[in-house]
């Protein structure tokens, strides 16, 4: 399988070369590994070339996957160089335009999904599901496509992954499948 990353980044000012660069550096200090792909949206070239880089490059809007730290890095440096009273004064709408730019990508990922495997329901799960917003742009969305949207109907009932995570560990230790901590190391991608 090969290593990839989903990159997002509207730095200006910094050739592409150079931004996937960055992009790859931080990948490879983040995982121990140099991706072998980096999909890019195409408005991010924006008629720029690729020189050669040892990554093959691929734009395409119609990418599944979908990384949080490309967006939150997008944001950081969008407000590195402001005062912290002016972030301070601004902190409400701050929240608010970073909440809309994950929902709005979110539910574009959710839309590809439907229109590349046409589902028979959606489901929403897990934290992010508990926010309001987002359960109410989820059933508009289920709505348009006419399928059913499994939920918990309580916000209580919507937790994380460290619930399930808790679990499948105390699964493993029933079976007596334990890791050694010597030799135990990072993988995000690990089987359960």
């Amino acid at each position: 399988m090969k290593q990839g990353m989903l990159w997002y980044d509207n730095i200006n000012g910094r050739k592409l070369n150079e931004r996937i660069e960055l992009a790859v550096n931080y990948f490879t200090q983040k995982y121990g590994k140099k991706p072998e792909q980096c999909f890019v949206n195409p408005a991010m070239i924006m008629g720029e070339t690729v020189s050669a880089l040892p990554i093959k490059v691929i734009a395409d809007k119609k990418i599944l996957d979908y990384s949080f730290s490309g967006l939150k890095t997008a944001f950081y440096y969008q407000i590195k160089d402001w005062p912290k009273n002016k972030i301070n004064s601004h902190l409400a709408d701050l929240a608010a335009s970073f909440q809309t730019a994950v929902f709005d990508t979110l539910l574009r990922k959710y839309t590809l999904a439907i229109e590349k495997y046409q589902p028979k329901c959606l489901l929403l799960s897990g934290g992010v599901a508990a926010n309001l917003e987002l359960r109410k742009r989820s059933r508009e969305l289920a709505k348009k496509y006419n399928l059913p949207l499994y939920l918990p109907f309580k916000k209580e009932l919507n937790t994380d992954n460290a619930a399930m995570i808790a679990l499948a560990g105390y699964y493993q230790s029933q079976r007596g499948d334990f890791a050694n901590p010597r030799t135990l190391d990072i993988d995000s991608r690990a089987e359960l």
